[in-house]
């Protein structure tokens, strides 16, 4: 609590941090008769000038607190200014969230929604490009409609699966998905050749062909299902 320069006019002076972006109208509307506006510093700046220490220790404004009356309530984020956002920005995209876990972990992060792809392929290919893969490669065969997609689907989840089901551009929407399912995949096929399919297949790490999608690097796959249709 503070009391004005000018008028002498005491009132409460706020510094809110909330988890999720809240529009300031909505905030004045809340606490009622009031003047909001949008932190520019970092968090310890807001909280210091709110208290009117640090670089505001002797400033004529800190004869406006009213000693005593400086309360805070939980701990104050990171923020920015110290750049734990990005530190675990990164750490979620190496355990292979998704852009909609990311943006439900914090509405904040959907400045970067244009660079998340591109960011994660990049930590992906640092981390598994000198790492052997341990894979499982399994042949399924059997007639149309016999379940044999939906039950990797449902084994491993509808997230953890991508399926290939277009060769002309296999790898397009691939983002790291721990299990890949070929389709209907046929040894005659003329846009994956076997020379190729035996490279995804193997352990070591393989890049895809330049232009095709993003580019992204089949890095981090654990397990491999083909897919063949009989009868």
């Amino acid at each position: 609590m503070e009391i004005g320069l000018k008028e002498e006019t005491p009132h409460y002076h706020l510094y809110i941090a909330l988890k999720n972006s809240v529009y300031g109208r909505s905030v004045a509307e809340l606490l009622g008769n009031s003047h909001v506006e949008k932190r520019l510093g970092t968090p310890e700046q807001a909280r210091d000038y709110v208290f009117k220490t640090g670089k505001w220790a002797g400033d004529p404004k800190e004869d406006t607190r009213i000693e005593g009356k400086q309360y805070q309530y939980g701990k104050l984020p990171a923020g920015r200014g110290a750049r734990s956002d990005l530190h675990l920005l990164k750490k979620m995209l190496l355990n292979g969230k998704s852009n909609a876990e990311i943006y439900e972990e914090s509405a904040e992060y959907m400045r970067y929604s244009s660079s998340l792809d591109r960011i994660r392929q990049d930590l992906m290919m640092n981390k598994f490009r000198t790492t052997w893969r341990d894979l499982r490669v399994t042949y399924i065969f059997g007639a149309t409609g016999t379940g044999k997609t939906r039950g990797v689907m449902e084994e491993y989840g509808y997230d953890k699966v991508y399926r290939v089901t277009d060769y002309n551009h296999p790898f397009d929407s691939y983002s790291g998905q721990d299990v890949i399912v070929f389709e209907e995949f046929r040894s005659g096929n003329k846009h994956i050749k076997i020379s190729d399919m035996l490279n995804y297949l193997d352990g070591y790490p393989v890049a895809l062909p330049p232009g095709d999608g993003m580019g992204f690097t089949v890095f981090s796959v654990n397990i491999h299902w083909v897919l063949v249709e009989t009868g």
